[in-house]
């Protein structure tokens, strides 16, 4: 007589494995997409923060440093581009807001405008890069009290 050497062996068909495969496919299609939406959402979070950290410490700078004096209609205080030494940029604005602000944050400041019909109405513009694809633009009308800010590149 002869013996079947599989019997009593326990173990896994290939048809059992393919289907728990695909059910698990089937999981990870439905998580991945709501994983992905809710790490943006706190993405955006975070950079909608960052943002308004970053206009308060810009207009506790400005209330510092131009609140007694009139400054040019459009004035670029800073343009990552232009860098802080050149003529037109304002270095002690840079000074005073270094107090305000950290440096990392600092760092991600690309350009700061502020245009004024006026001392009590300034408009303080900026552009901050949260990371490598993304790029804020924030404009604070303080006479206002208006804000604006949206994405300018993904």
């Amino acid at each position: 007589m002869r013996k079947d050497k599989r019997k009593g062996k326990e173990g896994v068909t290939l048809v059992e494995m393919i289907v728990v495969l695909v059910i698990v496919g089937i999981l990870v299609a439905i998580v991945l997409p709501s994983l992905f939406k809710y790490i943006n959402r706190a993405k955006s979070r975070q950079a909608e923060l960052d943002l308004r950290s970053a206009a308060t410490a810009l207009t506790s700078a400005y209330i510092e440093l131009y609140a007694n004096y009139e400054i040019k209609q459009g004035q670029i205080v800073y343009s990552q581009r232009l860098g802080w030494g050149q003529e037109e940029v304002d270095t002690n604005y840079k000074t005073v807001l270094e107090r305000y602000m950290e440096p990392e944050m600092f760092d991600k400041i690309t350009a700061i405008l502020i245009s004024c019909t006026d001392r009590l109405h300034p408009v303080i513009t900026f552009n901050y890069q949260y990371d490598k694809k993304t790029l804020y633009n924030y404009k604070y009308d303080m006479g206002k009290e208006q804000v604006e800010w949206g994405i300018l590149s993904e």
